[in-house]
């Protein structure tokens, strides 16, 4: 599997190519651093897995350092995610020490499988340090760090993922705006606004509330919710492999970016609780809740006037759609790094 990396060195954007190697045969990249009338408009990883991924080019270098090797890809997903946590934090998106986000990395130690990496209960996201952050494994069990994981962030964002193998990164909060409309009885996302074509056709809802997440079969609900990818979509028709034998960080680094048929939704609005979003890259679920909020923010202030709401015409909100994921990692990547370089002048120990 070849996979592209953009790298920073002595000033000069090289592209290096990058193979996957080594017993597990885990990627290892190059790192250096209602009611209100609507008017529509216009016309209606594992062993021997070979996928196809749609290569996505990124100008921005990494703004921090690690070595090669499955420490440094495990201290890259620590940095990424604890600077996630500040963030989304600072943009008042986070609810008390609530709300809860995960990456999939390999093992610190070095040793075969993967750890998903939650926050240690009890802390306030203003709180969060690389270093502090826990590891669990598939069955939620510590193994990496001292403290609590929260149960809700691994009975959620595990079983996602045994339905979601594509989903190395997964966020849930409360936002304001965005829980707002899933507290609707219609809670439908609606293309009044450049950044909803963002999420055109990448929307699920879930109308089934069911209180506090405290097992693993909500988690597995809930991917569903999202739409399951299907094995056999992923995996050579001559590969013989049984799910239990997957390494999902490993899977999720080799699906394709942008994902059609079953499974392609990045977005879930969770009735009466909040949103969850997925994706592969821990900037990228970044960017999607901000802009997530900001298209709700601005469809409820348009609601608000009591006037007609007028939709985009669903050939621009494709194409739109399109352009924009044509270079999301572009602009994702920018936003993201842009608030870590910020992150390190206003509260540096983040990265500790």
């Amino acid at each position: 599997m070849v996979m592209q990396a953009m790298v920073r060195n002595g000033g000069d954007v090289m592209r290096s190519m990058v193979m996957a190697c080594g017993g597990g045969g885990v990627i290892r990249p190059l790192v250096t651093a209602g009611g209100v009338a609507v008017r529509q408009t216009g016309m209606a990883g594992a062993r021997g897995i070979t996928v196809t991924t749609r290569s996505m080019s990124s100008t921005f270098s990494l703004p921090y350092t690690v070595p090669t090797g499955p420490w440094g890809e495990n201290r890259s997903a620590r940095l990424e995610l604890a600077a996630a946590y500040r963030g989304l934090d600072q943009l008042n998106l986070n609810e008390g020490v609530c709300n809860h986000l995960s990456v999939m990395t390999p093992r610190a130690d070095g040793k075969e499988g993967s750890v998903m990496l939650v926050v240690n209960y009890g802390l306030h996201w203003s709180e969060v340090t690389a270093s502090g952050l826990l590891g669990v494994d598939g069955e939620a069990e510590l193994v990496e760090g001292e403290g609590e994981p929260d149960i809700a962030a691994s009975c959620i964002h595990l079983g996602i993922r045994k339905v979601r193998p594509d989903a190395r990164v997964v966020m849930h909060t409360h936002q304001p705006y965005a829980t707002a409309l899933a507290c609707l009885k219609d809670p439908t996302l609606l293309m009044v606004h450049q950044n909803s074509t963002r999420f055109y056709q990448r929307v699920a809802y879930d109308h089934c509330y069911s209180g506090l997440a405290l097992a693993m079969d909500e988690g597995n609900r809930l991917g569903k919710a999202l739409g399951a990818i299907m094995l056999q979509e992923l995996v050579d028709s001559n590969s013989k492999l049984e799910r239990n034998d997957l390494n999902l960080h490993q899977m999720s680094n080799q699906m394709p970016l942008v994902l059609g048929g079953t499974g392609d939704k990045d977005v879930l609005f969770m009735g009466h609780h909040g949103v969850i979003v997925v994706a592969q890259s821990v900037a990228l679920a970044f960017d999607n809740l901000y802009y997530l909020e900001r298209a709700a923010h601005v469809q409820i202030l348009a609601q608000s006037t009591q006037k007609e709401v007028e939709l985009l015409p669903e050939e621009e909100c494709q194409k739109t759609s399109q352009d924009l994921w044509r270079d999301i990692k572009k602009y994702s990547d920018g936003q993201f790094y842009s608030m870590y370089r910020r992150l390190r002048q206003t509260q540096p120990d983040f990265e500790l």
